[in-house]
């Protein structure tokens, strides 16, 4: 009697996996595969075969379950070519897509996800697509939340690379808890004067947007070359973490918090950029970044011309109550922190454990215009005939090191001062390496000794498996 039981549940349980995986099926036109989509059912695998395909456009509503995805992917990564026009929408839940290439589409809306839940996109490439520098080439819209935008590839945008829409649709739904990861931006040139950024969080369109909350994760994401618009990564919206991302050689721009409200800009490198970061909005902490040679400012805080709940739904909401803390910034123009500019300055700052190094002078312009509290921070410089314009506490000037010898030493400075004259701080426990830091911490970005350094991201970290190969 065991014995037949014992048969009966393995039966079963072979029989639940069978029905978990489907067949794989393989396809040669994108009609056919369409029809296949229409009955779908978990644990599907979809196969376009290698090739080049004109005017596609796909539509999937069909769900899997968690243990079970529908999978719809290329033969061979990067084998299955959409050209001259192309949309695929995705409204269903556990999707996966991924291996394909779309080159050369002038048109926006290419890949969207609408009411889409917990779908992966992962190992493609974009390549000269969009149309429209305030249009979408990938967009998140209304109740597509839990999905993840990873190892993707995009080159020569015309319009906004990644787009989440966040706002409430009629049912109450937002746009949350997004993920875009370990992807490659690079080659973007500028073809107006605003548009065109590889990440958008948030559209300003009216008042309540941008205090909506999305929890959207922009980590580990390499850019290079990005000039198509001053905001590279662009928050319009609350909530937000924008963590070990590498921004390299791009002249134009920078990490933005544009508008909405407690962001958390952390562990980033911003080297040969345009400024570091630019952030408006109340309740941000800003820790653990290495700036190096920014052109126009490291860190800005431009100040606003409202303040959180007054009307206003182009302007610039002002900068109140955000910690600024151990950041390491390196050479670069136009100031170490930049306060002010604008009708309101900034408030509430908090500036804590930060590393200057060699800044320009003055590193700290409209210093006089902010109501900010300073806290153990080093400038470290040699430049005797500078006349340093400092807060008169919270700051101590040390001399610099000797010129950097490597790439390495300038990310890594080794200043004695540095070590161990930090004041704790429960909002950076850990350094840009994710070690912990002890009840003295080091100032600035890394705490030393450094066992495993998190190195700025190259190419062969990010992007699809198959152009990695």
């Amino acid at each position: 009697m065991r014995n037949l039981l014992w048969t009966a549940i393995f039966a079963l349980t072979v029989l639940a996996a069978v029905r978990a995986q489907e067949p794989t099926e393989t396809f040669t036109s994108v009609a056919d595969l369409q029809r296949a989509l229409r009955l779908a059912r978990p644990g599907s695998e979809y196969v376009l075969a290698s090739g080049t395909y004109r005017q596609v456009s796909l539509f999937v509503d069909r769900s899997g379950k968690p243990e079970a995805p529908i999978t719809i992917r290329a033969e061979e990564g990067g084998s299955v070519t959409f050209t001259e026009a192309c949309t695929i929408d995705i409204s269903a839940s556990y999707v996966i897509f991924e291996g394909f290439r779309f080159a050369d589409i002038p048109h926006p809306n290419i890949l969207n996800l609408t009411a889409a839940d917990r779908c992966r996109i992962s190992h493609c490439a974009f390549i000269n697509t969009g149309q429209g520098v305030k249009k979408h080439i990938v967009q998140f819209r209304a109740g597509a939340n839990h999905n993840i935008f990873e190892f993707n590839y995009m080159e020569g945008n015309r319009s906004i690379g990644v787009s989440i829409l966040v706002r409430p649709d009629q049912k109450g739904e937002g746009t949350v808890h997004n993920i875009i990861r370990r992807n490659y931006f690079r080659d973007i040139d500028r073809l107006s004067n605003n548009g065109q950024e590889p990440v958008q969080i948030g559209q300003q369109v009216y008042l309540d947007w941008q205090y909506a909350y999305s929890h959207t994760i922009v980590e580990e994401n390499l850019f290079i070359n990005c000039n198509g618009d001053r905001e590279i990564v662009s928050s319009k919206s609350s909530g937000n973490l924008i963590r070990h991302n590498t921004i390299q050689d791009s002249w134009r721009g920078g990490i933005v918090l544009r508008a909405g409200n407690a962001a958390r800009v952390e562990g980033n490198y911003l080297i040969n950029t345009d400024v570091g970061i630019r952030a408006y909005g109340d309740g941000n902490v800003i820790v653990n970044n290495y700036i190096v040679d920014a052109k126009n400012g490291a860190i800005l805080f431009p100040g606003g011309d409202y303040d959180a709940g007054e009307p206003s739904t182009r302007g610039y909401q002002r900068t109140l109550h955000s910690l600024i803390a151990h950041n390491t910034i390196v050479g670069g123009q136009g100031g170490a922190i930049v306060f002010g500019g604008l009708e309101r300055p900034p408030q509430g700052l908090r500036v804590c454990n930060n590393l200057f190094i060699n800044p320009s002078d003055p590193p700290f312009p409209y210093l006089q215009t902010a109501e900010t509290t300073w806290q153990s921070n080093l400038l470290a410089t040699n430049d005797e005939t500078a006349q340093w314009q400092v807060p008169p506490s919270g700051i101590e000037i040390v001399p610099a090191p000797p010129p950097f010898e490597s790439a390495v030493q300038r990310l890594r400075p080794d200043i004695a001062d540095a070590v161990d004259t930090g004041l704790p701080l429960r909002e950076a426990i850990r350094d840009i390496d994710g070690d912990p830091r002890d009840t003295r911490p080091d100032i600035g970005a890394d705490e030393r000794p450094t066992p495993r350094p998190r190195i700025p991201l190259a190419p062969s970290d990010v992007g699809p498996r198959w152009m990695r190969m």
